[in-house]
């Protein structure tokens, strides 16, 4: 129950279920948006007080906060080791994503992967090449969960394509860009090699 309230954030108005959405559409015009041509996303001006933007980065940061505190937990219980790495598997494609979707929209963004404490709230920036590198670790980590799942849940082909995915874009952020490319290759290899019917 807990790991499906980890997913069920993901699915919140503040992050795919609606907003997470609709800022990159509404900024690189390519759909209709509710927007008004003289808002500040539609006319690439924005400010971190719209409320899409606000509610967009805190809504990614639950997800992080709930699979962090979810991760502590489930290492510390005492449910099989089989268990643990299938649900921490799929907590860490979680915050993956999470953190993939802030990188894409913002660049350099806090960095944290423990539960949140009162004191440990408020950090500064990391570049986006350390939380890339985090992510790629998460998703190496979660490739070994199960190669099939329950429908709305993820399994080890879904995080190899998106690691895949995240290869690339770190090489065309110029991250060790020949490697990359390499590696999102062989992701994207071995993803279609194995669904190619």
């Amino acid at each position: 129950m807990a790991l499906l309230g980890c997913y069920a954030y993901m699915t919140s108005t503040s992050a795919y279920g609606q907003h997470y959405q609709e800022i990159p559409i509404s900024g690189a015009g390519f759909a209709w948006s509710q927007r008004s041509g003289s808002d500040g996303i539609v006319s690439l001006q924005a400010l971190s007080s719209d409320g899409l933007i606000s509610t967009t980065w805190n809504g990614m940061y639950k997800v992080i906060s709930e699979t962090n505190a979810f991760l502590e937990n489930l290492a510390s219980s005492g449910l099989s080791d089989d268990i643990k790495n299938q649900y921490g598997g799929e907590a860490k494609f979680l915050r993956a994503m999470a953190y993939y979707n802030l990188v894409s929209l913002w660049g350099d963004v806090p960095l944290k992967t423990v539960a949140s404490t009162s004191e440990g709230i408020s950090i500064p920036r990391t570049p986006k090449e350390q939380v890339l590198g985090q992510v790629v670790k998460d998703l190496t980590d979660a490739m070994s969960i199960s190669e099939t799942s329950e429908a709305g849940r993820v399994n080890s082909w879904a995080v190899k394509a998106f690691l895949g995915k995240v290869y690339y874009r770190m090489a065309k952020l110029g991250i060790d860009t020949n490697n990359n490319l390499k590696n999102a290759k062989e992701m994207f290899d071995e993803v279609y090699n194995k669904h190619v019917y």
